[in-house]
């Protein structure tokens, strides 16, 4: 007898037969789909106790007895697959995804394309063949070999304007040349960097220093940015040996890096005899600052400059290449912001004048678009470096190659181990002549201590002469994609044989495409890879690799600069006159969003009262870090003291980092007070308290007065790193004496705009 057919206990169905109506008359397309994931879930059952006899159960006619639910079962599942099927295109990530990868599998990662073609063969139709008459066959074909003829032509049109960009010897140089003709009109007033074309639908641009700058992702990338741009401290029962990347990948997820195209700092080259370099370099431009380890060409310079006046600049770095023996002449690179190029090069030039008598080869060259750049920021930098790019060893100094010294600190994981000034050269392959598939790693000096690998960084000369000052040495040929095609799968045949007989990774001698290029570790941690200009896209779209990196622009630099809590040039450096024009420009662009709004919706800052018995309205300009106040004759102490300063007595900037107590967060422009002597004893009563502090509160302590501001937040934010709000900032050395702020470091910062001070402690 056959089995009584039941069903489950289960939900009522929207938009069944049981109901009388259809799903479209219930509550539109939301309720439909629903309607039909329900229906699709749904599992017939059956009772049946046929297989039970005397307590035990007989597996032949339990397994039969429940063929039928077993059957529902696999039905409902594949119901419930098909209804809810994603495509392939669809699984891939936000940031990997591409508008035409819905039609065309080749947008779709290698990994997915067998799946792809198989969803997209399912889901297209197929089109009816048209049979092609003698006149549309031989105009298809008069088109295929006009395209190819125009392809070849400007191929090797394009080949011969990337191997010739200009430089200024003695003079300034002119503009890189346009390759293409329709992106000139674009360019007349700005210039594009090496990798605009590949950021043009993947980010923001921003036209700052005379350059279309990327200035963030289009996606959301705030968290990732933190993640991958932070240096992390592994555990030591993770820190082990990996054989390959994606062993490193499954031990620490998500990127690692990120890449940022910083072509736009400009590079100022000298060369001349060694006593005219030294004499120009530790003049007036460093004060005589600089260490004599630098000319030698295994450290670098990374600190200020100043003009001839002693005036201060900015930051800059001064990479000394180390000695040559082809020709006497060395050579030396100054690396600056552009924002103070002119004024460095005006500087260096002046310096000049004094030793072109007594030296004929001394010359001062501008590469600004002969050389480019390349920064890598993350506790990944040296493993993408080491995994993506191959260096050239030559016969007889593997021990010296770039390559090999970076695989030995592979251990160590981060770029913060690195000597700071590390600086060495080598000379890459082109990355387009084989794969991009993680190599492995060698094994050499996997237990190394820090302390041990900086010591032999210092001891043993790793530099190494380089050639990409020199104009011979930028003038490497830009190889057509054809014939790097051509030499991937010959390296490719060579690697197979290589891997079957237990060698390395084959070098093609007689075609091989060398690239100089030198390694820079900043003081910030960061890695500076200084390349040709016409060589920076290629390499660029080499270290973003899917997975491990990514890339950012000057709102990601910027945000890891603060979660690192260090100063940003020249955002964070209003005692020069770059820093000064980057505060003006920013407090013009948020006037201006200010008065687009109406008064309804932003803050009249006239009106605004800090219930201190002061005049009401914010102290200075609301918009921008207002100085002019320091230089004010009115100046009171908290013990009544009245000084009454020069007024053109220039103001002492000292930076500081400044961490909340308890919550808020300093956004720039934020005012930072003393606290009275009369009142830090209620200030101090807020330490501990972990809540929201409003000013209606009676026992609040209320802002200091005008008189008793020291200084401003540059730049400041939640920071995810401390937990907490934190910021950097400037502060008047003149006032932290007359407040008495050396030894008593805690403060209150105030946003502009806001009524309400936070307690906060400063840390010079």
């Amino acid at each position: 007898m056959a089995p009584k057919s039941v069903s489950l206990p289960r939900k009522r169905l929207i938009g069944s037969v049981e109901d009388g109506k259809s799903a479209e008359d219930q509550k539109g397309k939301r309720n439909y789909k629903r309607s039909r994931v329900l229906n699709a879930r749904t599992i017939l059952a059956q009772e049946s106790d046929a297989s039970l006899q005397n307590g035990h159960i007989n597996v032949e006619k339990f397994v039969e007895a429940r063929r039928f639910e077993i059957e529902q079962l696999e039905n409902a599942m594949k119901n419930s697959k098909a209804i809810q099927k994603q495509q392939t295109f669809q699984a891939v990530p936000r940031r990997l995804r591409r508008r035409a990868a819905s039609h065309n599998v080749k947008f779709v990662p290698l990994r997915l394309r067998k799946q792809a073609s198989q969803d997209l063969a399912q889901n297209t139709p197929r089109r009816k063949q048209i049979k092609l008459t003698s006149k549309m066959y031989w105009r298809q074909n008069t088109a295929m070999r006009l395209r190819s003829y125009a392809k070849n032509s400007g191929n090797a049109r394009k080949e011969i304007a990337l191997n010739n960009f200009p430089i200024g010897i003695d003079k300034l140089a002119k503009g890189p040349k346009i390759i293409e003709s329709r992106f000139r009109k674009r360019q007349k007033d700005k210039i594009w960097l090496p990798t605009h074309l590949w950021h043009a639908k993947r980010a923001h641009f921003v036209h700052k220093w005379g350059f279309v700058i990327p200035s963030h992702p289009n996606e959301k990338i705030y968290r990732p940015t933190y993640r991958a741009g932070n240096t992390r401290q592994w555990d030591p029962s993770v820190r082990q040996a990996f054989s390959t990347m994606k062993e490193q990948q499954q031990a620490q997820a998500g990127p690692g890096a990120v890449v940022f195209d910083t072509s736009f700092y400009s590079t100022i080259v000298i060369e001349g005899q060694y006593s005219s370099l030294v004499s120009i370099l530790s003049g007036s431009l460093t004060k005589g600052s600089i260490s004599p380890i630098v000319f030698q060409g295994t450290k670098i310079y990374d600190d200020g400059l100043w003009d001839i006046s002693g005036k201060y600049l900015g930051e800059g770095l001064i990479i000394f290449n180390a000695r040559d023996n082809i020709d006497c002449v060395r050579r030396a690179a100054v690396r600056v912001h552009p924002s103070i190029f002119k004024s460095v090069w005006q500087t260096i030039m002046d310096e000049a004048e004094r030793f072109r008598e007594s030296d004929s080869s001394l010359h001062v060259n501008d590469c600004r678009f002969a050389i480019g750049s390349i920064d890598l920021l993350g506790w990944r930098s040296l493993i993408t470096i080491s995994s993506l790019l191959r260096s050239h060893v030559p016969e007889g100094h593997e021990e010296v190659s770039t390559m090999g010294l970076l695989s030995q600190l592979i251990s160590q994981i981060e770029p913060r181990n690195l000597p700071v000034g590390f600086n060495s050269s080598t000379m890459l392959i082109d990355p387009r002549t084989f794969d991009l598939t993680p190599k492995e790693r060698q094994n050499t000096d996997v237990h190394a201590r820090p302390d041990e690998v900086k010591i032999r960084f210092h001891q043993e000369g790793y530099a190494g002469a380089n050639t990409l000052f020199t104009v011979q040495g930028r003038s490497v040929k830009y190889a057509n994609r054809k014939d790097a095609d051509v030499l991937r799968v010959k390296r490719k045949r060579e690697q197979e044989r290589a891997m079957a007989t237990g060698s390395g990774f084959p070098i093609l001698k007689e075609s091989e495409v060398l690239v100089p290029s030198v390694f820079v570790k900043q003081k910030n941690d960061a890695i500076t890879i200084l390349l040709p200009w016409q060589w920076i896209n290629i390499f660029y779209r080499t270290l973003y690799h899917k997975g491990y990196t990514l890339f950012g622009g000057l709102d990601q630099y910027k945000q890891i600069m603060l979660e690192r809590m260090l100063p940003l040039f020249p955002d964070d450096f209003p005692e020069c006159f770059s820093g000064q024009q980057e505060e003006s420009a920013r407090a013009r662009f948020l006037e201006d969003e200010w008065n687009k709004r109406p008064k309804s919706k932003k803050v009249i800052y006239d009106r605004l009262d800090l219930q201190n018995g002061e005049k009401r309205g914010e102290v200075g300009n609301p918009f921008i870090c207002d100085w002019s106040l320091f230089i004010s004759p009115k100046i009171t102490a908290d013990n009544d003291l009245t000084i009454t300063p020069d007024p053109a007595l220039s103001i002492s900037y000292r930076h500081i980092k400044l961490y909340y107590i308890g919550r808020g967060a300093p956004s720039p422009c934020a005012r930072i007070y003393a606290i009275p002597r009369s009142a830090r004893e209620k200030w101090m009563s807020l330490k501990g308290v972990n809540r929201k502090l409003a000013s209606q509160e009676a026992n609040y302590p209320k802002c200091p007065g005008a008189k008793f501001l020291i200084g401003y937040v540059t730049n400041g934010s939640f920071n995810l790193k401390e937990g907490k709000g934190a910021g950097i900032g400037c502060v008047s050395q003149k006032h932290v004496e007359l407040y008495g702020l050396r030894g008593f470091r805690y403060c209150v910062v105030r946003n502009a705009g806001e009524p309400v001070g936070r307690l906060a402690i400063m840390k010079f």
